[in-house]
């Protein structure tokens, strides 16, 4: 700011102030002051300066908020029988079978052959049936083609091969049947269940080549456990899971089950009335006088000439727990929960029962025997069951 006089101090008629604002001030409205100038005004003749706006950089546009890929259209009735083909080379997959609704998307059932191309070729004939489960997302389901009544998908990697292992397990378990009988005496012959055959088995029998097709599919465990069939060993880590063990013990109490039969009624009235005993003892033979007469007493009627007597009656009895049943017993089973693969074990609770160390080393079940130790003992893994 600068102070206006002509001669300084002296000469001023008021103690008014004109105060020349800067540059800066120029053009703005006058602002109070708490001296004793009334205003501030600007100083004629001197040229204003006017400040040019500074230019902004014009501000990048807003990100647009991220939205998930939309869905395709719910599949209808109508895709049945539609043509399914890769995407990206445009090979036949299948054709729409079936639709499912399924837990969190719906689901496709597509049937089809093995190609060529395929990559379970080399293990399954060309021409082989297999079903493919294709989920109904937009990751998967790159087009439908209604005019043309095809249906493009982009397959991610396994899906294929997926389906193709089980078509080969199933061929696996048509050729394995013969190999599969158990052992007479072992829990696997009592429970109806068949026996996985070893390689060294398979290899003797001349089956050299269904023992390599085995190993391809994932072992002999696997294939094991994919067709149900009892294996002789057990994955690393099995007996960590107590579910394993519970079943493992339900599977140990129904294979004691043992049918017994009962005396038909022509062999009661026999041993009743000593009818057949040379020993003389009954009671019709010592009322007739002698003892050494075997004939039955008057009134007995003819053996020869009574009707047929139905077969023997049986009943079933329960080594583990002591058990009698006149009808025969209910196994356990496992019972799908959901699609993932979840399992529940059913089975009757008077078979809720657990096994005595005695019953388990005299059966040879030391591994068994063993996964009890580890979760706590016989009163521990009872008291859970």
């Amino acid at each position: 700011m600068q102070m206006l006089g002509r001669a300084g101090w002296s000469h001023c008629r008021s103690t008014s102030l004109l105060l020349c604002p800067s540059r800066a001030m120029v053009g703005r409205a006058p602002l109070a002051h708490p001296h004793s100038a009334s205003a501030l005004q600007a100083v004629p003749g001197r040229r204003h300066h006017h400040h040019r706006p500074r230019r902004r950089s014009p501000s990048p546009p807003a990100p647009k908020p991220w939205s998930p890929p939309q869905p395709p259209p719910p599949p209808t009735p109508d895709l049945i029988g539609y043509t399914v083909t890769c995407a990206e080379t445009g090979e036949a997959l299948g054709s729409v079978h079936s639709l499912h609704p399924g837990q969190g998307q719906p689901m496709l059932t597509v049937r089809g052959v093995t190609g060529a191309s395929a990559a379970a070729s080399r293990l399954l004939p060309h021409g082989t049936p297999v079903e493919h489960l294709v989920p109904w997302v937009p990751s998967i389901v790159a087009r439908v083609d209604h005019a043309g009544r095809v249906l493009r998908l982009d397959l991610p990697p396994g899906l294929r091969e997926l389906g193709e292992r089980g078509a080969l397990l199933a061929t696996l378990g048509a050729q394995l049947a013969p190999y599969a009988a158990p052992r007479a005496g072992t829990p696997a012959a009592r429970l109806g269940r068949g026996a996985m055959p070893t390689r060294a088995a398979l290899v003797a029998a001349g089956r050299a080549d269904l023992a390599h097709l085995v190993r391809l599919a994932g072992g002999q465990l696997e294939v094991a456990a994919a067709l149900g069939l009892a294996a002789c060993r057990r994955p690393a880590g099995y007996w960590d899971c107590a579910d394993n063990m519970q079943r493992e013990l339900a599977a140990f109490v129904a294979a004691h089950w043992t049918r017994f039969e009962e005396p038909g009624e022509a062999e009661v009235g026999e041993e009743r009335w000593g009818v057949g005993r040379g020993d003389g003892g009954g009671e019709g033979a010592r009322g007739m006088g002698g003892g050494d007469d075997p004939r039955p007493p008057p009134g007995t009627p003819d053996p020869a000439a009574l009707p047929p007597q139905p077969s023997k009656a049986g009943y079933w009895y329960n080594q583990v727990t002591g058990r009698v049943s006149r009808e025969a017993p209910e196994l356990p089973t496992l019972i799908a929960l959901a699609d993932d693969g979840s399992e529940v074990l059913a089975e009757p609770r008077e078979d809720v029962v657990m096994p005595s160390r005695g019953h388990l080393l005299a059966a040879g079940r030391y591994d068994l025997h063993y996964a009890v130790t580890m979760h706590g003992g016989y009163r521990a893994v009872g008291a859970a069951l």
